[in-house]
């Protein structure tokens, strides 16, 4: 497989420089970064889950604290979408927003 960087783009340097530091060819590298970009895209359309579970190069602390970030993501959302539906606006999980008082 050949890759094509554009011109003037350091996308290379900064592939190789994190494949140095993580010691890996710079094929490996990129082959790490799609997977875990794989594994994340199907964790938000798949269910969370199964996305992480796929990660099977997370350590355990890092595995623990993706947990908790996902958790604390779905806090949010939650929390978001509640103020949108107190202020009447749509908050992408009902098909119709809340009505306002006004006055």
């Amino acid at each position: 497989m050949q890759i094509r960087f554009p011109e003037g783009s350091d996308l290379r340097d900064r592939l190789n420089e994190a494949a140095r530091l993580n010691n890996r060819s710079l094929t490996a590298e990129i082959m790490h970064r799609l997977e875990m970009s794989i594994a994340g895209i199907e964790a938000r359309l798949g269910g969370n889950e199964r996305g992480i579970r796929d990660v099977g190069d997370l350590s355990s602390d890092q595995d623990d604290r993706l947990w908790e970030l996902s958790a604390s993501v779905e806090r949010l959302e939650d929390q978001v979408a509640t103020i949108l539906n107190r202020i009447g606006l749509p908050d992408g999980k009902s098909s119709k927003p809340s009505k306002r008082k006004v006055g």
